[in-house]
């Protein structure tokens, strides 16, 4: 029984901080080395009250990410890591469904930031297009673009900018 009561404490701790998926609880509860019983009845206990709510956790990251400029494919990696059921993710995808203007839009202001960086770096000369692209679309793809939005956009770049260009590479 104090087992329990300890094993319910250091849950509403870590809750306390932030949310967790019931995959993280379970491996924080096992690292602390309380056993399978335990456990099962805390994360019940827990889900009954809506302090564990893997649904709610997906909404929540998914909107925090999008808002942070990362892309779908990022956000579904680090919440599948979290141990999300796939099902949910892809529930959780659709309730949000995020525009896919949206997602050029944001990705756009990315690669305006990056790239002015990049034109800095090499301050009045011809842009090596090569390198440019390496760096710029590597940048959007780590952060969960897909390589069809990357593409569009460099596009775009491409025929407004070709002067500053230096595409014999």
């Amino acid at each position: 029984m104090e087992k329990d009561r300890q094993a319910l404490n250091y849950t509403f701790f870590l809750l306390k901080y932030r949310d967790y998926t019931e995959k993280e609880l379970t491996a924080k509860l096992k690292q602390k080395k309380y056993n399978s019983d335990i456990i099962d009845k805390i994360l019940k206990k827990l889900k009954e009250f809506g302090l564990v709510n893997d649904k709610k956790f997906t909404l929540n990251w998914i909107s925090k990410r999008l808002a942070s400029g990362r892309g779908l494919h990022l956000i579904k990696r680090e919440l599948y890591e979290k141990g999300v059921k796939e099902e949910t993710i892809q529930e959780c995808v659709e309730e949000m469904k995020q525009n896919p203007e949206d997602e050029m839009l944001s990705a756009r202001k990315i690669f305006d930031k990056k790239i002015e960086r990049v034109k800095g770096e090499f301050k009045g000369k011809r842009l090596p297009l090569d390198k440019i692209y390496r760096s710029v679309g590597g940048y959007l793809a780590r952060r969960g673009y897909p390589v069809s939005t990357i593409n569009k956009i460099f596009k775009e770049w491409n025929s407004g900018y070709s002067s500053l260009i230096d595409s014999d590479f």
